[in-house]
């Protein structure tokens, strides 16, 4: 993979033209590996309450945005408690264990490939906007993104507005964005926002699933230095 990343950034006697000037990230599962943990605290929620628990399998082929209707479709019952208690309950724990996440492999190789490449990147996430940029911070990568574009909420619903609002404020064409995710919703995103979208199937959703979408799948993180670029000249 460096030596790839290496290729890219010094095509011997070539030049390298860019097809995205700005790569928009999803956080949650694309950049961080976190669906393991996510999976264990759900579990624990649904056995609290006597509901059947979920493989990492099972979770993959079910998630989805919003995410209340998730937690409906396992039994859940608003009518008896409150979506903002659980999501509070979930985020509790959550940060409690946030940082025994690791990177995607590949992410910080392909962060210092694009940025070297003058490629601008911003992150826009279903997660908390004070929580993102502390965890972002915590990993060392703030000095790579533009802008790091939140929820106002805890209760990860869609990412629609900001994206539109996050791409009003690039200096460059939405056909020169890509966005990166791992989720059906980040290709619903992209589609409403009018970005060109690829998606990873290591994180929340499985390849199945993603694959409806009918855009690019990407099985390492380190092919999106490559889709940047058009054919060297």
């Amino acid at each position: 993979m460096q030596q790839q990343l290496e290729n890219i950034l010094h095509p011997p006697a070539k030049r390298v033209l860019l097809r995205y000037r700005h790569v928009i990230w999803d956080w949650n599962g694309t950049i961080l590996d976190d669906s393991w943990l996510c999976v264990e605290i759900l579990n624990n929620s649904l056995a609290r309450r006597g509901l059947k628990t979920v493989t990492l399998k099972e979770y993959q082929q079910r998630f989805g945005f919003p995410v209340q209707q998730y937690y409906e479709s396992l039994g859940f019952d608003f009518s008896r408690e409150t979506f903002h208690d659980v999501s509070v309950d979930f985020h509790a724990y959550y940060s409690a264990r946030r940082f025994e996440c690791k990177m995607q492999q590949g992410v910080l190789e392909t962060l210092e490939a694009l940025k070297q490449m003058g490629i601008t990147q911003s992150v826009l996430s279903a997660y908390e906007q004070s929580m993102l940029e502390q965890v972002i911070d915590h990993y060392g990568l703030r000095k790579y993104f533009t802008q790091l574009v939140g929820m106002n909420d805890i209760y990860a619903a869609s990412k629609v507005d900001n994206g539109r609002l996050l791409v009003r404020g690039l200096t460059c064409l939405p056909s020169q964005v890509l966005l990166v995710g791992d989720t059906i919703h980040d290709w619903e995103v992209a589609r409403q926002i009018g970005v060109d979208c690829v998606l990873f199937p290591g994180g929340h959703q499985t390849i199945e699933r993603l694959q409806t979408c009918g855009v690019k799948i990407i099985p390492k993180i380190s092919r999106v230095a490559t889709m940047v670029c058009n054919e060297k000249i």
